[in-house]
């Protein structure tokens, strides 16, 4: 499955809000090959370090069965419902990424901890960050569909309306809402949805 199918199961969805655990994570688990589980834990994390992880176990229906990997998103306990809902779904977002983004490692995780502080340059991003800048947008886009983005755009335009109003209306962090409302929106997703 590409990250396209999902963002178009999203986009056909009824309803304001698209719900992580019941609309985005059985659609993956249904339609993503090798993911068999997804399961969202709510666990005690150092905000100021990390909102939230996915962690990839792996297990087999029988000793004869595939083995299949079970997405094990993990989420700081003290956020909010929109932020818990954003980061519990940029996490499942980490289910796409190939195996030079993943972090697999001690010390993949150190350099990745590394980057996020110090703000590489693009070219100097490793695939790692890369990914966690692409899990981000894509996130944004699925809990936020163009379809029902484009219905606030002219009261977003026209100020009728504020980044609070639409964090309300989608369950998304206000933080959120610049980048959902500004231009880029239409080029990301352009872009995210013509990857192979």
């Amino acid at each position: 499955m590409r990250f396209a199918d999902l963002y178009n199961h999203a986009a056909s969805l009824a309803g304001p809000v698209v719900r992580v655990q019941h609309d985005l994570a059985p659609y993956i688990k249904l339609h993503h090959g090798a993911v068999g589980e997804v399961n969202f834990w709510e666990v005690d994390l150092d905000p100021e370090i990390s909102f939230g992880h996915l962690v990839f176990e792996y297990d087999r229906s029988s000793a004869y069965g595939e083995e299949y990997a079970i997405a094990n998103i993990r989420f700081c306990e003290g956020l909010n419902r929109c932020w818990r809902r954003f980061v519990a779904c940029k996490e499942l977002m980490h289910v796409f990424d190939r195996d030079d983004e993943r972090v697999t490692s001690r010390e993949r995780f150190l350099q990745l901890m590394h980057e996020l502080e110090t703000r590489p340059l693009y070219g100097d991003m490793s695939r790692m960050l890369t990914s966690e800048h692409e899990a981000m947008w894509k996130a944004l886009t699925v809990l936020c569909p163009k379809p029902r983005r484009d219905e606030f755009m002219q009261r977003w335009t026209e100020k009728s309306i504020g980044a609070y109003d639409i964090a309300v209306h989608f369950l998304i962090p206000a933080d959120c809402v610049s980048a959902l409302m500004g231009p880029y929106y239409d080029d990301v997703l352009a872009k995210l949805l013509s990857e192979a």
